[in-house]
C-alpha cells in the first residue's frame, strides 16, 4: 500500500520512508491530516522501484531516485504514484518543465490526489503563475480540508496577489486546524507586519519563534518588526540567528546593518552592507543604503564605490545601472551618468529606466530634445509606469508645453488617485492653462494651518517641552552631512521612524500632534470631488516620522510628500535669525514657504504664502502642496519634527 502525502511520500508496510521539498518562496507540503491510501500495482518489480526512489530521495541521491523512477515509468506508464513520484524527483532536480506534466498525467488518471495538487500549485507558484497555483491549493484543501501546508501555501498566494483579507482567511482556517503549527503563527505575524499591526504581529512573530526556534522566516520577521517598532537592540539578536540559520540570504546582513546604523554602529553597518553585496552583487536595495550612509558620514569620495564592481559582476542589472546613474546625476556629475547609462544600454539593451534615467541627465544637460525622444521611448515601452510619465511632465512644463503635461498627470491619477506629487504638477499646469481649478486645489490661506500644541502633562510650559525634546532629539542626529535623497541642504536628519522611539518626550509629542491633527482634519470642509477633503475618514495614522536640524545657511529645497496626505513642521528650537518680515524674501530667514515649485521656473514661479515659525507651533497643510525654506545665517540650528499622515479607513 503506498500513502500519499503533500510533497512526500510514504511506503508501508516497510517503514515510513519519506522525503520533501520545500518551494523556493517557502512554501511547503507536508502531511495532510487525512491520508489517501491506494491499492499499488500488482507488479512487484514496479513497489520495489518506488521503494527504490523513495529511498534515494530521501538520502538526497536524486540521480538514482531519477533512473529508478524512470524504469517504474517504463513498466508502468499510467501509474499515478510512480507519475508524481517522478515529478518530485525532477522538481527537486530543478526540471520543473517535465514535473509539471507528470503531475497533470497523474491527477488526470486520478483527480483525488489533494497533496499532488499542492505539489503542482507550488511548481506553478514559483513560476509566477499565481492565480493557477490558488486553483490547485483550493482543490487541494476541497479534497482534504484539514490539510494545513495547502491551506497556507493558499494564504501566501493571496497575500502575494495583494489579497489580504484572502490571505488571513486561509491562515485563520490552518489555525483552527492546527493552533500551534509555527509557519501559520509566522505568516499571520507576516501579514499582520504588512498592516502596519506590529504589536500583534511581534507576538505571532515570537510564538512561531518560540514553537520553531530554526524558522528562519518567523525569526528574521521578527527582527524587522522589532526594528520597525523602534527596538533595534533587540531586533540585533534576531538578525544574528537569522544569519546562523541561512548565511547565504543578503537580506539578513543588510537587515541586521540598518540596525546597527541605527545604534550608531557606523562601521559594522557598513561592513553588513558590504556583505549583503557580495552575496547579491545586484543587490539594489543593499547599493543605495551603502551609499547614503557614506555620503551622511562624510565619505563622499568613496560612496559610490560599490556600484562598478558589481555592474562588472551583473552587467545585465539595469536596475543597479539605473541607480548608480541617478546618485551621479545628483552628486552633478552628468557626464559620467550619460556615460555610465549608455554603456549599460549598450549591454542590456534600451531599458525604459535607463531611459528614463538618461533623460533626466540629458534634462539637466539642456538637451531638451534627447530628453523627451527618451522619456517618450520609456513610456512607449511602459505605458503604465506612472514615474515616467511624472518625469516627462515635468520636462514639459519648463517647456511650457502645459496641455501635453496636464494629459500625462491626469493619466497617471487615473490609476493613482492619491499621487501627491502629480496633483502638485497638475496644479502647476492648471494655472498656466488658467482654468480656474489650482485655486480651487491650493487654497493656501485655508488648507495651510499654523497653530500652537497643546502643551504636554508634566511640563509648565511649551517651552520647557521643547528643551527637553531637543535635548532627546539630539542623541538621534548622528550624521554628519544631509542625505543625499532628501530635500534638507545643510544639514541633518534622523533614520527609521521618529514616533517609533519609545522616550517619554518623543511619545509626549506623538500624543499633543494628535490632538492636533484631529482639530484640524474636523475643520475642513467637505468636497468630495477635491483631492485633500475627499479622503476624509475621520481617522488617521501616521505614515512617516522624522526630525531634521538644519545649520547656518541651511535651508529645505521645494518639494511635495509623494505619498502623503497631510504633511507638516513642528518647531522645536529656531536660531535669533528668525526675524519679522521686511518685505522681502531675504528677511524670512528660516521661514516655511508655499507655492513655489522645484522646477526652476524662474519669472513664472510664484511663492503663494510665507509662515514664521514660532517654538512650539505646528504647521499643517497637504502633502501635494509645494513647500520649502528660506536659507538663514549665523551660527545656530533649526530643530524641526515633521510627519506625514494618511487617512485610516478602519
Amino acid at each position: 500500500m503506498l500513502t500519499h502525502a503533500g510533497l512526500g511520500l510514504a511506503v508501508d508496510p516497510d517503514g515510513r520512508h519519506t522525503f520533501s521539498r520545500r518551494a523556493a518562496s517557502g512554501r511547503t507540503g507536508g502531511y495532510p491530516p487525512v491520508g489517501v491510501t491506494v491499492a499499488m500495482a500488482d507488479s512487484v518489480q514496479v513497489q520495489d522501484l518506488l521503494r527504490q526512489v523513495l529511498t534515494a530521495a530521501r538520502q538526497g541521491r536524486f540521480d538514482v531516485a531519477e533512473a529508478a523512477g524512470r524504469k517504474a515509468l517504463a513498466a508502468a506508464p499510467d501509474h499515478p504514484d510512480a507519475l508524481q513520484l517522478m515529478g518530485l524527483v525532477l522538481l527537486e532536480r530543478g526540471d520543473g518543465e517535465q514535473a509539471e506534466p507528470l503531475f497533470r498525467r497523474s491527477l488526470a488518471i486520478r483527480p483525488q490526489q489533494p497533496n499532488v495538487w499542492n505539489n503542482l500549485g507550488n511548481l506553478l507558484a514559483d513560476r509566477g503563475a499565481l492565480d493557477d497555483a490558488g486553483g490547485c491549493y483550493r482543490k487541494a484543501v476541497a479534497l482534504a480540508p484539514g490539510y494545513v501546508d495547502a491551506w497556507l501555501n493558499l494564504a501566501d498566494v493571496q497575500d502575494t496577489l495583494g489579497d489580504r483579507a484572502g490571505a488571513l482567511a486561509a491562515v485563520d482556517r490552518a489555525r483552527s486546524i492546527d493552533p500551534g503549527n509555527a509557519k501559520a503563527l509566522g505568516i499571520r505575524g507576516r501579514l499582520l507586519k504588512d498592516a502596519g499591526q506590529l504589536d500583534e504581529a511581534l507576538a505571532f512573530l515570537t510564538r512561531a519563534v518560540a514553537a520553531r526556534p530554526s524558522y528562519f522566516e518567523a525569526v528574521h520577521n521578527a527582527g524587522l518588526v522589532l526594528r520597525m517598532l523602534g527596538r533595534p537592540a533587540e531586533a540585533v539578536p534576531y538578525y544574528e540567528r537569522a544569519l546562523s540559520l541561512r548565511a547565504t540570504a543578503p537580506e539578513v546582513p543588510y537587515n541586521l546593518a540598518n540596525a546597527l546604523y541605527d545604534l550608531g554602529s557606523v562601521d559594522r553597518a557598513v561592513a553588513g552592507y558590504r556583505a549583503a553585496i557580495a552575496l547579491r552583487p545586484d543587490y539594489v536595495a543593499a547599493h543605495e543604503t551603502l551609499a547614503k550612509v557614506l555620503w551622511e558620514q562624510g565619505r563622499h569620495d568613496d560612496y559610490l564605490s560599490s556600484f562598478p564592481p558589481a555592474l562588472e559582476q551583473a552587467p545585465a542589472c539595469t536596475s543597479l545601472a539605473a541607480l548608480y546613474g541617478r546618485l551621479l546625476l545628483r552628486r552633478g556629475d552628468k557626464e559620467q551618468a550619460a556615460h555610465v547609462l549608455r554603456q549599460a544600454m549598450d549591454r542590456a539593451g534600451a531599458a525604459p529606466e535607463l531611459q528614463d534615467v538618461l533623460a533626466k541627465v540629458e534634462t539637466e544637460r539642456g538637451n531638451a530634445d534627447a530628453a523627451k525622444a527618451l522619456f517618450e521611448a520609456a513610456i512607449d515601452q511602459a505605458p503604465q509606469s506612472a514615474a515616467y510619465r511624472r518625469d516627462y511632465a515635468r520636462l514639459l512644463i519648463r517647456l511650457g508645453d502645459y496641455r501635453p503635461a496636464a494629459d500625462h498627470l491626469e493619466a497617471v491619477r487615473r490609476s493613482d488617485p492619491f499621487d501627491q506629487e502629480v496633483i502638485a504638477y497638475l496644479g502647476l499646469c492648471w494655472r498656466f492653462l488658467d482654468e480656474g481649478r489650482e485655486a480651487w486645489l491650493n487654497d493656501y490661506e485655508r488648507f495651510v494651518r499654523p497653530l500652537m500644541i497643546p502643551v504636554p502633562d508634566g511640563y509648565a510650559d511649551i517651552a520647557a517641552f521643547n528643551t527637553a525634546l531637543n535635548n532627546a532629539l539630539t542623541r538621534l542626529h548622528r550624521s554628519k552631512t544631509h542625505p543625499i535623497d532628501q530635500t534638507l541642504r545643510g544639514g541633518t536628519q534622523t533614520s527609521g521612524t521618529l514616533f517609533a522611539e519609545a522616550g517619554p518626550e518623543v511619545q509626549a509629542l506623538k500624543a499633543a500632534l494628535e490632538t492636533a491633527i484631529a482639530q484640524y482634519i474636523r475643520d475642513l470642509p467637505d468636497d468630495a470631488d477635491h483631492p485633500l477633503l475627499g479622503r476624509k475618514t475621520g481617522a488617521f495614522r501616521f505614515s512617516g516620522s522624522w526630525s531634521v536640524r538644519l545649520k547656518g545657511q541651511g535651508f529645505h529645497v521645494n518639494h511635495v510628500h509623494s505619498r502623503g496626505w497631510l504633511s507638516s513642521a513642528y518647531y522645536v528650537a529656531l536660531p535669533d535669525g528668525v526675524g519679522d518680515d521686511m518685505g522681502d524674501e531675504a528677511t524670512r530667514e528660516g521661514w516655511i514657504k508655499f507655492g513655489e515649485s522645484n522646477l526652476g521656473l524662474q519669472d513664472r514661479e510664484r511663492t503663494a504664502r510665507y509662515v514664521r515659525p514660532v517654538e512650539g507651533m505646528l504647521v499643517l497643510f497637504p502633502s501635494y502642496m509645494f513647500h520649502g525654506t528660506v536659507p538663514f545665517h549665523g551660527g545656530q540650528t533649526r530643530t524641526t519634527v515633521a510627519f506625514d499622515v494618511v487617512p485610516d479607513p478602519t
